[in-house]
């Protein structure tokens, strides 16, 4: 049985589209439309598939699957956020409380690493191109998550204090 597939019970997931900028023209405000998100500057429609915003320009990431590979992307991603990135952003920004702190993982693949710094209070995203949406449904915060391309990131400017790439160099070297 795939741990990392498991599905947590299906939730009406609410976003915050004020820090959303069209990817494709640069920087425009998204609205929220029904069943997409709609650019009023250049016209654009961006889908919403199973909850998740498809905000992706550019060619979608196509990456391995299956429960082994989700299994140890899960450790890894958990290993790297408690490890590394939380006690990283703890002595960067030691004196700010972490729910004032938004972080953004920028191929977050299943998410593991934006769920484990959003338990310990940050606002956490993730933003991947690959194969994982399927899986950040079940994480504690799935609204946070936006299929994107690192090359046309669907935010507003100046969004977030912590931007992170981490394994992303392996898939695309």
């Amino acid at each position: 049985r795939c741990r990392a597939a498991d599905r947590r019970p299906e939730h009406r997931v609410s976003r915050d589209v004020s820090i959303l900028a069209c990817p494709k023209c640069g920087g425009a405000p998204l609205v929220a439309a029904a069943e997409s998100l709609a650019c009023a500057a250049c016209d654009s429609r961006f889908p919403i598939e199973d909850g998740i915003p498809d905000l992706l320009v550019g060619e979608r990431f196509h990456d391995e699957s299956g429960c082994d590979v989700w299994e140890n992307e899960e450790k890894t991603g958990r290993f790297l956020a408690t490890s590394y990135l939380a006690p990283l952003i703890e002595r960067l920004f030691g004196d700010r409380d972490p729910a004032s702190l938004r972080v953004l993982s920028i191929g977050c693949g299943v998410g593991s690493d934006v769920e484990v710094l959003g338990s310990r209070g940050y606002e956490a995203y993730g933003a991947d191109a690959g194969g994982r949406p399927q899986l950040w449904r079940r994480r504690s915060f799935p609204e946070r998550f936006y299929f994107a391309n690192a090359k046309h990131l669907p935010f507003r400017s100046e969004t977030f204090d912590f931007v992170f790439l981490c394994c992303v160099i392996p898939h695309i070297g």
